[in-house]
């Protein structure tokens, strides 16, 4: 039999089987189980963080009892840190519902510039031209961020950068807290960090304003960097204030959204990182000012339905009843990667003829490994089918085998075949069921199949029974070393934590294509300035609900370059001289990664507006607020959301603090009633949309 949720998670159980050497069960590669757990492939016996779901409150002796340690709590959901072998222990403390492996924060590599240099030559099209050519640019008269802050969990942040500092030379940074820097641990110095490890041992070092400060001025140190620089120039699109310049360029071209608001960054994403926009939101509370976190990452280890603890935590931080915070996510870049393919079969029934779903086709590069995600919906008596060309999908004989499971009569059974003259022969092998893992997730019922190595594979899904109320199932690689030739699809792609029901998912459309670069000449790409981003997710949710909620500016953005970091270099290792503009400070670059601290940045100029306002009332002006044009089409839709930002428009809507808005009209964010078939347009419901009105008081 396949293994079933009896508490634990798919994830914890493929970590379990791996590290206790069991035969084909090796999910992950040393790569992946640093990327996404944190994990060091050669430790024998790991710690790993975990949430565990709680039903009522667990005592800390309970937990400790069986090695667990406890970083934070966000509502019932509870952080630990735990050795992979007493995992399945911790599923039995009193008022333990549930554990599940906490995800690391990947973050997407920034869209790869697609340069010629064979028709621009060295140094662009040899013609100069002027800073920018864009669409979509604000700068706001009124408002500049001052009195908010901003937190960044991301990569860190060059706290040099001049984009971060005031006119009087001391930093915008209220707080940097970098989890990878043993400062605080080694030589006290900086300051201690807000939790400590299953050793007792500190996780990083917090530098505070006081201490950055001195190091600007020679007289501090401060030890934390951003190599990669994308936490640089997410900083930089939300609240650089453009002073870092030179080469004549003037002062602020390069400005973000809110050049004034305050900055409390996080550099980890091994860490929880719904407990660290916690922190951050702690930490700017008890200066009294309102904060927007910008999170620009995300995985696709969830079922695409908001129900993945780490997105519920996230609820839990955010939205009505919880005045001056908010959450902004990127939607994600993988529109064009292949990675999801999906069907729908019908009931097996006398006269249904879509009893299977056409098969899907996938091929995995040669000398890669890929794991794959089935999600199904958890009323239907579902099966899932794969075989392929190459072992372990030709016995010794050259014939073909198929492996499938199901959920016929609501047991979930594991089986394998031989398929000899179109004739299918079931075996009976003890290690069927290593080929899969099963689990449930909300209203998702997920299998994690076998590590597929490179060679074609066919995979369809059907009807185990007559049983079948929806039909839909979702294919979703784990890797980027393959994808779908046939059966691909462009929706539900929204990475997690984008998918939370209470945070703002943005996605990204193009709005600059040309600038003076680096020699003095000018970079140009041929976009249609106001179109989506090839590249941005497109949703909805599985469930239907809208993500991602708004699309930004994203290609290009130009924001804050750190100093020597990866992502200004080219392929070579020298600079990319096409990328980065003339003052030599600043990078273009492209992604949801930068549309979404876009948002961030409008959010803290609201709520300078109205530091009172919340999540929810902040997602119903942007929503109210948002364009809708050719390029859009008919809004709410998967690939818009509710349509472009308007800052504008958004900051107009924005009551003072005597106004308050409308009541909440939850429908809004609900699940859209677009029929599923494949090639549908049409929507059966019309959004609409309240004005903002003007009451004293209810704020």
């Amino acid at each position: 039999m396949a293994e079933g949720a009896l508490g634990t998670s798919w994830m914890i159980r493929a970590l379990q089987d791996q590290y206790s050497g069991t035969k084909g069960r090796d999910v992950f590669g040393d790569d992946d189980l640093q990327r996404y757990f944190g994990i060091k492939g050669y430790a024998s016996d790991p710690f790993v963080t975990v949430i565990a779901s709680m039903s009522s409150s667990a005592g800390a002796s309970d937990i400790r009892r069986v090695g667990a340690v406890e970083l934070g709590r966000i509502g019932r959901f509870v952080f630990l840190r735990c050795r992979v072998s007493a995992l399945g222990v911790l599923t039995r403390v009193p008022g333990v519902q549930r554990v599940d492996v906490a995800q690391a924060g990947v973050v997407r590599p920034p869209q790869r510039a697609r340069t010629s240099q064979s028709l621009l030559g060295p140094g662009g099209t040899g013609r100069k031209g002027p800073e920018s050519d864009s669409v979509g640019q604000f700068r706001s008269a009124t408002y500049t961020g001052r009195g908010v802050v901003i937190g960044v969990i991301d990569t860190g942040i060059d706290w040099q950068h001049q984009d971060f500092i005031k006119p009087d030379g001391t930093s915008r940074i209220l707080l940097l807290w970098d989890q990878e820097d043993d400062s605080w641990e080694k030589a006290r110095t900086g300051s201690a960090p807000p939790y400590v490890d299953e050793d007792g041992q500190p996780i990083g070092t917090v530098y505070t304003k006081a201490q950055i400060d001195a190091a600007l001025k020679g007289t501090g140190k401060v030890a934390s960097s951003d190599k990669i620089g994308h936490g640089t120039a997410v900083a930089g699109v939300a609240a650089g204030n453009g002073r870092a310049t030179a080469n004549g360029v003037p002062a602020g071209t390069f400005a973000g959204i809110a050049p004034e608001a305050d900055l409390i960054v996080v550099k980890g994403l091994h860490f929880p990182f719904g407990l660290a926009a916690k922190w951050v939101f702690e930490r700017a509370k008890a200066q009294g000012k309102p904060c927007v976190v910008n999170m620009s990452f995300g995985t696709h280890f969830s079922p695409h339905d908001g129900s993945r603890p780490e997105e519920r935590s996230l609820d839990e931080l955010v939205g009505e009843g919880i005045p001056g915070t908010a959450i902004c996510v990127s939607a994600g870049n993988e529109r064009g990667d292949n990675s999801h393919a999906g069907g729908r079969f019908g009931p097996r029934a006398p006269g249904q003829l879509d009893v299977d779903a056409p098969y899907k086709v996938l091929d995995v590069a040669a000398g890669s490994t890929v794991a794959l995600v089935a999600v199904f919906d958890k009323a239907d008596e579902w099966g899932f089918a794969i075989t392929g060309e190459q072992e372990p999908f030709k016995d010794s004989a050259g014939y073909a085998t198929l492996y499938q499971v199901d959920k016929g009569g609501g047991t979930i059974g594991a089986y394998k075949y031989e398929v000899k003259d179109k004739r299918f022969t079931k075996l009976e092998e003890p290690e069927n069921s290593s080929r899969f893992y099963f689990d449930q997730e909300g209203n998702s019922d997920i299998v994690l199949t076998m590590k597929l190595t490179g060679g074609r594979y066919y995979l369809w899904g059907y009807g185990a029974t007559e049983k079948v109320v929806n039909g839909r199932f979702d294919l979703y690689l784990l890797s980027s070393e393959g994808g779908f030739s046939t059966g691909a699809e462009q929706r539900y792609l929204v990475s997690s934590p984008g998918t939370a029901s209470a945070v703002i998912t943005v996605g990204a459309f193009d709005f600059t294509r040309a600038w003076t670069n680096l020699n003095g000449k000018v970079s140009r790409y041929n976009l249609l300035l106001g179109n989506i981003s090839d590249y941005s997710s497109p949703g909805y949710r599985r469930d239907g609900q809208v993500k991602p909620d708004i699309a930004a500016p994203g290609t290009y953005a130009i924001s804050s370059l750190a100093k020597g970091c990866e992502m200004g270099l080219d392929v070579d290792g020298s600079p990319n001289a096409r990328m980065i503009t003339s003052d030599g400070l600043h990078l273009a670059w492209s992604g949801t990664s930068a549309a979404s601290p876009y948002v961030a940045g409008v959010v803290a100029l609201m709520l300078q507006k109205n530091p009172n306002l919340n999540a929810t009332q902040i997602k119903k002006i942007l929503a109210e607020s948002a364009k809708s044009d050719d390029f859009t089409g008919r809004t709410p839709n998967p690939d818009w959301g509710f349509g472009k930002i308007d800052p504008e428009r958004a900051l107009k809507a924005t009551p003072e603090v005597t106004q308050a808005l409308a009541w909440y009209d939850a429908s809004m964010f609900a699940k859209d009633r677009r029929s599923q078939n494949a090639g549908e347009r049409s929507f059966n419901r019309k959004v609409i949309l309240s004005d903002v009105r003007q009451a004293v008081g209810r704020l």
